[in-house]
């Protein structure tokens, strides 16, 4: 895929699948040649004979096409895992190759004339690369100990290793991420506790229901513990996070302290709310003793709440949120196209994460004239002390927000409270 991104650039997108397999790497024993960094015509033989001389086994695959960089590329395994070699004519014709990567790994700019060439390179984990005499060696993976082995043959990595240094495989942060989009909290931390491979015995990675048919086949994938401020739960991927379902909750006694991690920026849940300029921002208003007036001209609603509840700070796309130490309420919008209202509630219900517990109700309502379903969560729910559960009401005409229509208005409250608080909810429609 092409396309522009200034004027004298041209973006260039390469889907790349080489992947690492296989078993882990044992830490390496002192290579017993020299880096090759003191061999500069050194090329793809030596890098075998080097890694062999570690006593680790090493498999020649054979010649691959070597699509995104001018040397003849060839694919070799070592203890299993998949390594490439690019080999060049001579030292030069591999530093114009080396120079032009981002030192993330994901990028190779070049100079054509007067036009630069960005070619971006879609890998599906951490890209590691070295470079050494007249090769180019790329390892595709998060594992540690090939990682060692390879900086002890080939001297230090030219790309950075941020994903090896945290030491997280893709699925969990895939799964971090999922928690993420599903929690209502505004600005919520979710943490990686731990994260161990696994061999899934069917398609339902571990996880099917009892009257769910799962097929028998054999997935590789990975239990991954996550922690939010209610708790720990357990996420069931495969290899690289494409597919998830939660999991029986951790037992808490079992489980470490994390390491703290860095958390992926927030991608939308509900939706966000539009920079513009002279609109009232959403204001309360006083009303009878004990209950405020709830306005907002983005979502274009009222509603009645408890005086001592205050606004929450949190990211734009978590919606609008009020609460206290009794409860909470958080206005937003969906799109669910022509879907019927039971199907986007049926959705929502069961979601792989299960916010609304194992066993959720749903109940057809009539919200302010409108057509509206009330999720309300089973006994299992694990969502803090109070819980939550989701109304969903057909606008009567749709809201448009940041350029998006949406035909849907989602209230999002603790169950004991959800119902008082619909039965406020008016629409804006002048």
């Amino acid at each position: 895929m092409i396309r522009n991104r200034a004027i004298g650039t041209l973006v260039i997108v390469v889907v790349v699948l080489l992947v690492s397999c296989g078993q882990s790497l044992p830490s390496p024993a002192s290579p017993t040649t020299d880096p090759l960094e003191s061999k500069s015509n050194d090329g793809y033989e030596t890098v075998v004979d080097a890694l062999r001389g570690t006593g680790i086994p090493v498999e020649v695959v054979g010649r691959q096409d070597a699509i995104y960089f001018g040397g003849d590329g060839y694919d070799i395994l070592v203890n299993g895992v998949s390594v490439r070699v690019f080999e060049y004519a001579d030292e030069a014709a591999r530093q114009t190759d080396s120079d032009a990567l981002s030192p993330d790994g994901w990028v190779i700019t070049r100079q054509d004339g007067e036009l630069t060439v960005e070619t971006h390179l879609e890998w599906i984990d951490q890209p590691n690369f070295w470079a050494q005499g007249r090769v180019i060696v790329l390892y595709v993976g998060a594992d540690a100990a090939t990682q060692r082995l390879l900086s002890g043959t080939l001297g230090e990595s030219i790309t950075a290793q941020t994903l090896l240094e945290k030491g997280y495989p893709r699925a969990a942060l895939q799964a971090q991420e999922m928690a993420r989009v599903v929690s209502s909290l505004a600005n919520v931390q979710i943490d990686i506790v731990s994260f161990e491979p696994v061999t899934w015995g069917d398609s339902c990675l571990g996880a099917g229901q009892p009257d769910e048919v799962c097929a028998e086949v054999i997935t590789p994938g990975w239990i991954v513990v996550l922690r939010d401020p209610h708790g720990k739960l357990a996420m069931h991927t495969d290899l690289f996070g494409e597919r998830m379902r939660r999991g029986p909750d951790p037992d808490p006694a079992g489980e470490t302290e994390p390491t703290p991690t860095a958390v992926p920026e927030p991608t939308q849940t509900n939706v966000p709310v539009p920079t513009q300029t002279n609109v009232p921002v959403p204001t309360p208003t006083i009303s009878p003793a004990g209950v405020r007036l709830y306005s907002n001209p983005f979502f274009l609603v009222t509603l009645e709440y408890p005086d001592h509840w205050q606004h929450e700070e949190g990211e734009p796309q978590s919606g609008d949120r009020y609460g206290g130490s009794d409860g909470f309420f958080l206005v937003g919008a969906r799109d669910a196209g022509d879907r019927p209202l039971d199907d986007v509630a049926a959705s929502e219900a069961g979601h792989i994460l299960r916010p609304y517990g194992s066993e959720p109700d749903i109940e057809r309502l009539e919200v302010a004239g409108q057509e509206a379903r009330l999720i309300l969560p089973s006994a299992d729910q694990s969502m803090g002390p109070l819980g939550q559960a989701m109304l969903i009401v057909r606008y009567p005409v749709p809201v448009e927000l940041g350029g998006h229509v949406y035909p849907l208005f989602t209230l999002t409250a603790v169950p004991d409270q959800i119902r008082d608080l619909a039965a406020s909810l008016q629409f804006i429609t002048d």
